[in-house]
Order: C-alpha cells, then sequence, then structure tokens
C-alpha cells in the first residue's frame, strides 16, 4: 500500500509541475506579445521630422504610404489624401485627449448605407475634417489645427 501511495504522490506532484509550467508559459507569451504591442505603439507614436508632403496623387495608396507627411496641410490637402485610401490621423481632441483613428473619404472603404447622398447639404467647414472612421465604422471629424500626425 505504501508503494501505492508513493506512486500517486508522485503523480499528483507531476500533474502540479506540468501545471505551473503550462501557467509560466502563457506568462510567457502574453509578457511577449505585450512587448510586441509596446515596440509597436512606440514606433507609430515617433515624430514626422524632416518629412515631406505628398508629391503626386498617384504615389499616394493605402499599402505603400506608410511615412509620415506634413501635418501643416490645408483642408482640401487632407480631403484629397483621404480620398485615396485608409491613413491615419494622430490628433488632440477639444477635451485634450490623444486620438489616433484609422480613417478615409474614399468610397470604396465607406459601407453603402454611410455614403453620403449626393444632394446632401452639409455645411463646409474647413477648419475641421469630416472623415470616416474605419475602426468606428462611422463619421467622425478632427480639427486641421489638433492634428500632431498624419500617416
Amino acid at each position: 500500500m505504501s508503494r501505492n501511495r508513493f506512486i500517486a504522490r508522485m503523480n499528483r506532484s507531476m500533474q502540479a509541475q506540468s501545471a505551473t509550467n503550462a501557467s509560466i508559459r502563457r506568462q510567457q507569451r502574453q509578457n511577449q506579445a505585450e512587448q510586441n504591442i509596446q515596440v509597436t505603439m512606440s514606433q507609430e507614436s515617433q515624430s514626422c521630422t524632416n518629412q515631406t508632403s505628398f508629391q503626386s496623387e498617384e504615389a499616394i495608396t493605402p499599402k505603400t504610404m506608410q511615412q509620415c507627411v506634413e501635418v501643416n496641410m490645408t483642408y482640401q490637402e487632407y480631403k484629397t489624401i483621404l480620398a485615396n485610401g485608409v491613413h491615419t490621423v494622430y490628433f488632440t481632441k477639444v477635451n485634450g485627449e490623444e486620438r489616433k483613428m484609422n480613417c478615409t473619404l474614399n468610397v470604396e472603404y465607406i459601407p453603402e448605407d454611410m455614403r453620403p447622398s449626393s444632394n446632401s447639404q452639409i455645411k463646409e467647414n474647413t477648419e475641421v475634417v469630416r472623415v470616416y472612421d474605419v475602426d468606428a465604422s462611422g463619421w467622425r471629424s478632427f480639427r486641421i489645427d489638433a492634428v500632431s500626425k498624419f500617416v
């Protein structure tokens, strides 16, 4: 009987060690994922110094435009660039909160039921750019003077 108890005790000990190892591996994977997120956020938050604005409209596509462009653009320049694909805008909200928004004015990325109608009578405010937020699936806006980075 003592031999059976010993074997049972060893089995419980091995199971506990196995569970501990699995927990350690799970924690390591979670830590690695958090580090990857921090690295990505750090890279995204780097300033856009010594960058120039777009050279031609043909060069701007959602897949090829990964560099920063000037944030001192006009209302019409923002609208032209956003009409060519999905771009990321970093800006400060009116309440002081920093915000990152993936947005577009390209109808290919806007669901049909969310597209503006052709007879829409929205007054244009050239200090605020009204865009479709692809992550929030809705229309949002940002103030031109609040933009800190445009990718």
